[in-house]
């Protein structure tokens, strides 16, 4: 998914600002970045619910920082992250370090408004100082050398990716097997768990392939274990467990 999504009415205001052909006041501009990205959140969480893997050509990370490249009163890193709280959260950001002067020897720099020289050493430094804060945003960023060849470029994100993706994997089988235990602790009879079918089918699942500790030979039923149940159980379980 590349942002900004130009297919929607407010991609297409974007794209002729971006083009030199409107002009927009800055602050609204900045908001319209943000709208175009809220445009999208709802189609990137039914992604990750069915356990599609969502790559994005630049997101909230850039509109914060190339909004207050500008260096308009008021208009600083804090101000513009402001609109982008409550958009899903990456579990990394790879920031891709060129030279700013490499950069402009590749094909396409400068057709749009933002492509300038003194506008991208601005958001280097400007992500270097988002980074240095911590926080969500600094703490998602990993910095990878951009001026390599394009086959060792493409090893070294796949070696940050992949590191992402096996953490995330870990962090979610051991969430599983604390869902298991606690429900079993909370469900005694089937009857109590039949009134939460899709949290069955996930206590069976995952009792038999991520918590052999946890005995569910008690409560497992004929249940159709399916992945849609396995990805609705956070969101049924009841008193909020998951």
């Amino acid at each position: 998914m590349r942002f900004p999504n130009r297919s929607t009415p407010i991609g297409q205001m974007i794209n002729s600002y971006l083009a030199g052909q409107t002009q927009a006041e800055d602050h609204v501009i900045h908001l319209l970045f943000s709208a175009n990205r809220w445009e999208s959140a709802a189609e990137i969480e039914r992604l990750i619910q069915v356990g599609t893997t969502v790559v994005l050509d630049r997101y909230y990370y850039s509109g914060i920082v190339y909004s207050a490249a500008k260096r308009v009163d008021g208009m600083d890193l804090e101000w513009c992250r402001q609109p982008e709280v409550g958009l899903p959260r990456p579990d990394v950001c790879v920031f891709l370090d060129v030279d700013t002067e490499v950069a402009k020897q590749r094909g396409g720099f400068g057709e749009e408004r933002y492509e300038k020289a003194e506008i991208q050493v601005r958001v280097r430094g400007l992500f270097g100082e988002l980074r240095a804060k911590g926080g969500h945003e600094g703490d998602d960023i990993v910095v990878v050398d951009a001026g390599m060849e394009v086959e060792e470029l493409q090893k070294s994100i796949w070696r940050v990716v992949d590191g992402i993706v096996k953490k995330v994997a870990a962090e979610e089988m051991t969430l599983r097997k604390s869902i298991v235990c606690e429900c079993l602790r909370g469900l005694k009879t089937k009857r109590k768990a039949k009134r939460w079918p899709h949290l069955m089918a996930f206590i069976n699942f995952a009792a038999r392939n991520h918590a052999s500790d946890c005995e569910a030979d008690d409560l497992t039923d004929d249940v159709l274990v399916t992945e849609e149940k396995m990805r609705m159980c956070r969101l049924h379980a009841p008193n909020g467990t998951g």
